[in-house]
């Protein structure tokens, strides 16, 4: 499997468990896993800007890293404290 379809399957991985936790908390309207779901996404958008480095938007690489690494860090700041 290359490269480009693994970042593939990875990002619509985490985009179905960002659907899947969002379409929960709304059903349920419990948001206690809202931090899960915003890890989920900041995942999503590292794999977006790897995915996105093979082909020919390599400017968008370093803006959704930056993104997702902001989303990942307050979303385990949140899930800790």
């Amino acid at each position: 499997m290359s490269a480009r379809k693994t970042w593939l399957m990875l990002k619509i991985i985490f985009a179905a468990g960002v659907f899947v936790l969002a379409g929960y908390s709304l059903i349920t309207k419990d948001f206690s896993k809202s931090s899960l779901m915003m890890l989920c996404l900041g995942f999503m958008m590292i794999a977006t800007g790897f995915e996105g480095r093979g082909k020919q938007h390599k400017a968008f690489f370093p803006i959704f890293l930056l993104i997702g690494s902001f989303i990942l860090f307050v979303s385990l700041y949140t899930w800790i404290v």
